[in-house]
């Protein structure tokens, strides 16, 4: 297993992902910005291989499994599991260790790694649970440029 083995797997299978997530905090409910980097597979073994060699690279990371409909619109499908980077220094490490080998992801890491450092410089006083207007303003800038790219898809060819 290498980084190089890492990076052709989430260029097919993972994604960047800028979002709001839901937080509780005194009983209210927040809408909060959030950042993850995650990838899948009906695979079990291999995302098993990737997490125990992101963990002896210093990367916390977590294998997930999710239930799916076991019959979609009458097509079986197999569980999907999936793997979840969502700490700031682990995202960072990651996406700088990735980045060399990446293809269709390229532009997205690109725009990631700034959401990224803006987080971090958002997050230096985590005392303050608040974001500024200005600074959720700029967050949504980059959900409206990492979007289209999520949805940028090359028609699969059909080799017969």
């Amino acid at each position: 297993m290498d980084w190089s083995y890492i990076a052709g797997f989430f260029d097919g299978e993972g994604g960047f992902h800028i979002v709001y997530g839901r937080s509780k905090r005194k009983g209210s409910l927040y809408l909060t910005p959030r950042m993850v980097v995650t990838f899948s597979s009906t695979n079990k073994e291999i995302l098993d291989l990737i997490v125990d060699f992101m963990l002896s690279q210093e990367i916390k990371c977590k294998n997930y499994c999710h239930m799916r409909k076991k019959d979609y619109g009458g097509i079986k499908r197999k569980i999907a599991y999936s793997i979840r980077i969502a700490q700031p220094k682990d995202m960072r490490i990651f996406v700088s260790c990735i980045e060399p080998f990446l293809i269709e992801k390229k532009e997205s890491c690109k725009i990631f790694k700034e959401c990224l450092t803006f987080w971090e410089k958002a997050h230096v006083n985590r005392t303050n649970v608040h974001w500024t207007l200005e600074q959720l303003k700029e967050f949504n800038e980059f959900i409206k440029r990492l979007a289209p790219l999520h949805t940028k898809r090359k028609p699969t060819k059909l080799l017969l």
